[in-house]
Order: C-alpha cells, then sequence, then structure tokens
C-alpha cells in the first residue's frame, strides 16, 4: 500500500501534528508499506528547506505555500497530490488541505482520511469567522473523505455537528509507550517540567505563578520548560525577573530530542487553555511521572484525577501550588500515581493506534 501524509510541517519542525505523522509513518514502512510525506518547504523561522529528500525510507515532499489573510494554500501542491500515485491520502489538518478534497475525490480513485487534531479552534481568535469557515467549507469537504480520526472525544463531539457519524472513528494520538516506560527515574528532587510549545494557548504564565507560590515552601523547587517558542518566552522572561525565579526557571530551546529531560523531573504541568489532545503529558505519564494539568475536555480523556495524576483549576495558583508541594515532598506519592500513569498510559501505545488506523484505510 502506498500511503501519502499531507501535514503542515514536517521534520526538523517540531510539534504535535508533526510528532503523529512521523510516529504513525515509521510504523507503517516497518510494515512494508510506502509512505511519502507532502509538507511546507519552510521552518517557523523562515528557513527555506530541501524540496526532496529521504529520511529513513520516507519520502519528504516540500512545496512552497502563499500566506493570504491568514490562509495558507498551494498550488504546486495540489499538482503534486494530483501527479502522485497512491492508494491513501491521510490529511493531518483542517484548512487547505482539506479544501481541496473535492478537487482530488473527482480526478483521483483514492481513499481520503482526515485527523482532526483539534480542528481551527485552538484559540478564540477570530472565532466567528472560523465558525463560519468549518460549517461551509470545511463542512463541504468532509462529506467527501472518506472516513475522519477523531484524535479526541471532544473533537467527535465537534466534527459531528458538520459530518455523518458514521464517517468518524476516535483514535486518539499515541506515544512510544515501550521506549518512554524504560526511560530512568529522576535522581533529582524539587524538579517540575513542562515540554512543548511557549504560545498563548499554553498559558505558561500561569505555571510561573504557580512555582512562585510553591518557591515560599520548598527551597529550591526548579521548573525546566522544554520546547520552541511561539512568540512567548520573551514575556515569559519579563515575568520570571518580575517574580524573582531567576535561580528557579530555566528554558530549553528545541524539543526534537526531549525525551531524556522526562529523566531530569519528578513532576510535569500543563496549564493549556486548550489542547487538541495532549501528547507530552501522555509521554510524562508513559515514565512513570504524575502529572498535573488544567481542568479542560481533553484532559479528561488522559487523566483520572487523584488515580494517575491530578486535574484542577491553573487559575487557582495556590491551590495547584499546594498540590506541587504535595507531591515534591511525598517520594511515595510520587511513586503511587507514578506507577499508575506508567499503566494508564500503556493504552496510547503507538504500536496498538496504528493497527487500528490501517484497519480504518483497508475498510
Amino acid at each position: 500500500m502506498h500511503i501519502v501524509h499531507l501535514t503542515p510541517n514536517f521534520y526538523p519542525a517540531v510539534g504535535g501534528i508533526e510528532t503523529y505523522v512521523s510516529e504513525l509513518a515509521e510504523r507503517q514502512v516497518k510494515k512494508g508499506h510506502e509512505v511519502s510525506i507532502l509538507t511546507s518547504d519552510r521552518l517557523r523561522n523562515g528557513e527555506k528547506l530541501r524540496k526532496f529528500e529521504k529520511i529513513g525510507k520516507l519520502n519528504v515532499h516540500r512545496v512552497p505555500f502563499k500566506l493570504v489573510m491568514r490562509y495558507n494554500f498551494s498550488p504546486e501542491a495540489l499538482r503534486l497530490i494530483l501527479d502522485l500515485n497512491y492508494d491513501v491520502l491521510h490529511i493531518h489538518s483542517i484548512g487547505y488541505f482539506t479544501d481541496i478534497i473535492p478537487v482530488i475525490k473527482n480526478k483521483k480513485n483514492v481513499k481520503v482520511i482526515v485527523s482532526t487534531h483539534g480542528g481551527i479552534f485552538h484559540t478564540t481568535h477570530m472565532d466567528f469567522l472560523k465558525k463560519i469557515y468549518f460549517k461551509s467549507f470545511t463542512k463541504k469537504a468532509l462529506k467527501q473523505a472518506d472516513y475522519v480520526i477523531a484524535t479526541s472525544k471532544k473533537d467527535e463531539r465537534l466534527f459531528s455537528k458538520i459530518c455523518n457519524r458514521n464517517k468518524i472513528e476516535v483514535i486518539c494520538p499515541g506515544v512510544d509507550w515501550k521506549e518512554l516506560s524504560k526511560l530512568p527515574g529522576t535522581k533529582s528532587t524539587n524538579t517540575v517540567l513542562y515540554v512543548g510549545r511557549f504560545s498563548e494557548n499554553k498559558r505558561l504564565d500561569k505555571m510561573l505563578h504557580v512555582i512562585a507560590k510553591a518557591k515560599k515552601r520548598i527551597i529550591g523547587v526548579k521548573l525546566l520548560m522544554v520546547g520552541e517558542d511561539w512568540g512567548e518566552k520573551r514575556k515569559l522572561l519579563l515575568l520570571v525577573k518580575k517574580l524573582k525565579l531567576n535561580e528557579n526557571v530555566s528554558f530549553v530551546s528545541g524539543i526534537e530530542d526531549h525525551y531524556k529531560y522526562y529523566s531530569k523531573a519528578n513532576l510535569f504541568l500543563l496549564s493549556s487553555a486548550y489542547e487538541g489532545f495532549g501528547t507530552s503529558v501522555v509521554e510524562a505519564m508513559s515514565t512513570g511521572m504524575p502529572v498535573i494539568v488544567n481542568d479542560i475536555k481533553t484532559m479528561h480523556e488522559i487523566v483520572s484525577d487523584g488515580n494517575d495524576g491530578y486535574i484542577v483549576n491553573f487559575d487557582k495558583y495556590e491551590k495547584v501550588a499546594d498540590l506541587v508541594v504535595k507531591i515534591l515532598e511525598n517520594r511515595s506519592l510520587q511513586k503511587k500515581i507514578g506507577a499508575s500513569a506508567k499503566s494508564s498510559a500503556k493504552r496510547f501505545d503507538w504500536d496498538l493506534l496504528s493497527n487500528k488506523i490501517e484497519n480504518i484505510y483497508r475498510k
């Protein structure tokens, strides 16, 4: 089977969708499938990438995109999609790639699968226009998609409003559980970790306020923030200075080789206002690390409050800080919650989920 994945960005770009496509594609190659990636030829910082390259056995095609009124489109991408020979086209974004589904289905006899990845509602910015677009262009396009993979139950509810429910199947993103579960535990104490983008929807300022509260009760508490800057790092550095956290907070740029940081912390925090899923949370749980996450719908699909982690409103700094202190000061609690987290996260193992996705391809 020849599978083509359409994704806005791919390696060396980093992020949840990029990781999803990479992990899925690698497993498909191991099963003997021919796999190609079609993506943008530029990184977020403007760096231009090679038009074509082999990454392992993956064929990676990169094309230029044009941005007009916050809409990315690529005539060259469409030409390449129509020229390539393949059996399955798997789309990993809502936008231009889904908008051209009617054109593709009119020209080619291929199966088209769409993974939702939270849709286009990651922030409330331009929410009114997004809703119009979603209920018109996206609705029309998905009528011609063969199947829609909802990456969360929240997405299932959202996309059921515009798409035939019989075409939707919930398959959450996965993690490399086998690899992560083997990572050694930390020898450090009082270290808290965040892995992900430094972007507005992550509300990392909330996390800094929590650490400022915890600092008053735990001497030497550390927050390690690992990720790619999406325009928020400068503000965060100013807040670190204002809260006098210079000795407590460290930033690490990039998350390409981020697994090693899970072995350097005792606790993982996520303060996001919105998550399409929450891959870094599941990664942390897979290593046996307790997690404290913000009270949003997608986190309830991952974390069982009080059993394998904690769900709390990050607007309540004192309450979150109480939990941070409680966990960091109690090693036996860390081990108990961590063991439950590791066991719970196994259901998100990519080896299991990639088989489910292939079953959809073959329907």
